[in-house]
């Protein structure tokens, strides 16, 4: 079932704005570089019919802006779509974009978490509308 795109958005602001948030209790923590990764990868795999996580070096043979630890940075990136409805690759450049950037300066560290996070509440959304449940 394809959902308009302004039932989706809606649901998350209806979500977020119902949701009980205890700010006393609540802890935070900023993501590292593998705390992106992991949370991305675990979101790809916790909805498989609306996520795929990707890197910029790879899907576009970007060369590595250094080191990440001991390994070549990548720069992830997650697109949210409900891939059962599409009829081939041609047909993502047909659906309404929105980009969302987390690091526009560089040592910026909100940027990153507040992306994830994003994403995170947007495919929980997204999946109770596929589901059928009730936010």
């Amino acid at each position: 079932m394809l959902v308009p795109a302004w039932r989706t958005i809606a649901l998350v602001a209806i979500m977020a704005a119902t949701a009980p948030v205890n700010v006393a209790h609540a802890s935070f923590k900023y993501y590292s570089y593998d705390g992106i990764a992991d949370h991305l990868h675990k979101l790809e795999t916790r909805y498989p019919s609306l996520a795929k996580v990707n890197s910029a070096q790879k899907s576009y043979n970007l060369p590595s802006q250094g080191k990440c630890g001991t390994n070549n940075c990548q720069q992830w990136y997650i697109r949210i779509t409900h891939g059962a409805t599409l009829s081939g690759p041609d047909n993502l450049s047909s659906r309404p974009e929105v980009f969302l950037s987390g690091e526009l300066h560089g040592n910026e560290r909100v940027g990153p978490t507040a992306t994830v996070e994003t994403a995170r509440i947007m495919l929980m959304a997204a999946d109770c509308v596929e589901r059928g449940a009730k936010a």
